[in-house]
């Protein structure tokens, strides 16, 4: 550990700094282009979290020359790197989504990014270091940190969940769409390139930034977001939430209890109703969560370091920040940007701080602005996009899912969040938390930003407010704000505010006023919190965290979030087999056939594995209707046709007439399906199977066959 000093600046020779950085840009370029990883097959975690670190490093390089400090928090570096990387990523992708430049593209100019920050860094003077901290100094720093990793790589081990389904149907998707594409364009996924992505879409790019990092460790995106990206992302968020920490004040050990008491406090929120746990645990590879739980805390804290220190480049920090959080979810960002704006009124009211306050939210704007644009783009989906309950019932699009979330008033004019998701008694805790940051206002800048984050939270809460909020991120989004509410943190600004009230009253005994510190009276509340949980929580809870029961073939088979709780499958889906029928579809039709599969799994899976096959559906009829450009009757009698062409009962005639409605020219079944056997038997010329791997079966139709055979 080195402390740097101006009157002891030194710096490389010429020479050397020129040596060096031919060394490095030359390593650089044979890391980002040489097939380095076929030395690696075994090892995909290693080939994973090595592409995350290239990843990384034009973020890491440009943080670097943004902030000129050469002794930056590990944290800051990684985290502010990750953001910028998002950012830069993003920023090429939509470019060239605009002038359809191909993947090849866009990965040769984030390699020139990456070189010309670092080209840019060596050209400066960069003050070394000349005084070595002292050894005790070195090991108190190591002691405090060791916490704080060991919760970084349990809060791993808990989200390596190995399932797919659900949302990631279409996160891996977008990321084989990357991957395959010749031209990039605002196409949708699994429909053909004719229809147009719905906006939401237009801005999303968290999946060209998994699509690079799968590129470059050579793990098809289907395995590598199932298995290998969740643990490393949750380091990353808890890296985030350290940055988070200490920006806002905090010390290392009170930063260790915060981060603590966050992993415990998510294990405890593991509730099926959509509670932070479970979203985290389960979700954190898709775009809405991984935004909340890892860009989210990094914008705040390029907030709270601007509040901090004022200062033109951290302004220019929290602008990048916040469009990396622009360019992978909306929603989320929202939330980001709301709780941003809670915590700088805070901020004024207790500093009087007008310039930095009313500067930092003016970029925010700008940069919240320029990403709702798209919500007023002429497109299909925004008539599916419903600010009212009234509208969404009206359009028929009030689901019972959506229902569930939420407590709505009988004339449906008002709305909150349900009990489902946030019960009461975590309402009740939330309150008091709420309560004593609001009279510590003054006193700490980590209050400020948990009553920031809280209000906001509760403004969700109640039905006379709830509304302010679904005006910026929809009602039936609300249920999400809970996500990024400061767990951690909220504890210790609580623990704190206990231990300065208990001070006066045990002074009259010195002996404890000595131990009624703050870093052992919240070590002794986080090990009695910790006790509590292992004992009750974990025994009542841990079904719900399938990372604790993993089955014996996690690696290499595909399993969705209920079989892995349940433990029921339908069929055997290895990767292996998926990722061998997509490669078949797209060599037998290049140009984009027309593919099913067995609902809801298999049908939904294709376009993970082929990204020019065409779709009928895809996963609910919602989904259908977005993704599709179809009318909500068009898409349920799609769904319908497909039910009835999967059901036992129906007339194999039946089956071949929706088969030729709908131009089918491909369907993958995943176990025994005794209809497609009867079909490939009686209809060798019309139907017939083209080819199977492990459970699947593909089936080819020969559509002009089935007109020949109706017109008989």
């Amino acid at each position: 550990m080195v402390r740097p000093t101006e009157s002891s600046a030194a710096t490389l020779p010429t020479s050397r700094r020129a040596s060096v950085l031919v060394l490095f840009l030359g390593l650089w370029t044979m890391l980002w282009f040489a097939p380095w990883r076929e030395c690696l097959m075994p090892w995909p975690w290693l080939r994973t979290g090595s592409a995350l670190g290239l990843f990384l490093m034009p973020g890491m390089a440009l943080h670097a020359l943004i902030s000129r400090d050469p002794v930056a928090r590990v944290s800051g570096r990684v985290g502010y790197g990750f953001a910028l990387s998002v950012t830069l990523t993003g920023v090429i992708g939509f470019v060239a989504s605009l002038i359809h430049l191909g993947f090849t593209t866009v990965m040769t100019m984030l390699w020139l990014a990456g070189t010309v920050f670092v080209i840019a860094l060596f050209r400066g003077r960069w003050a070394v270091a000349a005084q070595p901290a002292s050894r005790a100094a070195e090991f108190s720093e190591s002691l405090t940190l060791l916490p704080c990793m060991v919760v970084a790589f349990v809060a791993a081990r808990l989200a390596l969940s190995a399932a797919g389904g659900v949302d990631r149907y279409t996160q891996v998707a977008r990321i084989t769409g990357f991957l395959q594409s010749d031209a990039f364009s605002f196409r949708s996924i699994g429909f053909g390139d004719a229809v147009l992505a719905p906006p939401r879409y237009w801005l999303a790019f968290w999946g060209l930034c998994e699509a690079v990092v799968a590129w470059l460790s050579g793990v098809p995106p289907l395995e590598m977001d199932a298995i290998y990206l969740a643990p490393l992302l949750a380091m990353l968020s808890f890296i985030a939430l350290f940055e988070l920490a200490r920006s806002l004040g905090l010390s290392r050990w009170l930063t260790a209890v915060a981060l603590t008491t966050h992993m415990v406090l998510l294990i405890v929120l593991t509730h099926p109703g959509g509670q932070a746990g479970k979203i985290f645990f389960l979700n954190l590879t898709e775009d809405k969560t991984m935004t909340a739980a890892v860009l989210g805390p990094i914008c705040l804290a390029a907030a709270a370091s601007y509040w901090a220190a004022p200062a033109l480049w951290r302004l220019v920090l929290v602008a990048l920040s916040f469009s990396a959080a622009a360019l992978s979810h909306p929603t989320s960002f929202g939330v980001t940007v709301l709780i941003t704006c809670a915590y700088g009124g805070y901020e004024l009211l207790a500093t009087k701080h007008v310039g930095a306050v009313v500067r930092l939210l003016a970029v925010v704007a700008v940069v919240a602005a320029a990403a709702s644009l798209p919500r007023f783009a002429d497109h299909g989906a925004r008539t599916h996009t419903h600010f009212a309950i009234a509208a969404a019932e009206a359009a028929g699009e009030l689901t019972p899912v959506r229902q569930r979330r939420l407590v709505i008033s009988s004339d449906h004019r008002y709305f909150a969040v349900s009990p489902s998701v946030v019960p009461m008694g975590i309402r009740a805790v939330g309150l008091v938390v709420l309560l004593v940051a609001l009279r510590r206002l003054r006193r700490d800048r980590a209050a400020r930003y948990v009553a920031g984050a809280l209000s906001v939270v509760a403004l969700t809460l109640v039905m006379p407010t709830a509304w302010i909020v679904g005006l910026f991120i929809t009602p039936f989004h609300l249920w999400r704000v809970g996500w990024q509410a400061p767990f951690g943190i909220g504890f210790v600004v609580v623990a704190v505010a206990v231990v300065d009230g208990l001070r006066p009253l045990l002074a009259r005994w010195p002996r404890m006023t000595r131990w009624c510190t703050h870093s052992v009276v919240l070590m002794a509340a986080q090990l009695a919190l910790l006790l509590a949980v292992s004992l009750t929580v974990l025994p009542m809870h841990g079904h719900r965290l399938p990372s604790l029961h993993l089955p014996a073939e996690w690696r290499s088979r595909l399993y969705t979030f209920t079989e892995l709780i349940h433990h029921t499958a339908t069929c055997r889906r290895t990767y292996a087999d998926a990722i061998a029928m997509g490669r078949l579809i797209d060599q037998l039709a290049p140009h984009g056939p027309v593919a099913v599969g067995d609902l809801p799994d298999t049908n939904s899976l294709i376009p993970s594995v082929s990204a020019r096959a065409r779709l009928v559906v895809f996963r609910e009829p919602i989904e259908t209707v977005q993704h599709a450009g179809i009318t909500w009757p068009e898409a349920e009698a799609r769904t319908a046709a497909l039910q009835e062409l999967f059901a036992v009962e129906t007339p194999d005639p039946e089956r071949l007439h929706i088969l030729s409605q709908y131009r089918v020219e491909f369907v993958l079944h995943c176990g025994a399906w005794l209809a497609g056997a009867r079909l490939a038997t009686q209809y060798p010329d019309i139907f017939r199977i083209e080819a199977t791997s492990g459970d699947f079966q593909l089936y080819r139709v020969q559509l002009g066959g089935i007109a020949a055979y109706a017109a008989d």
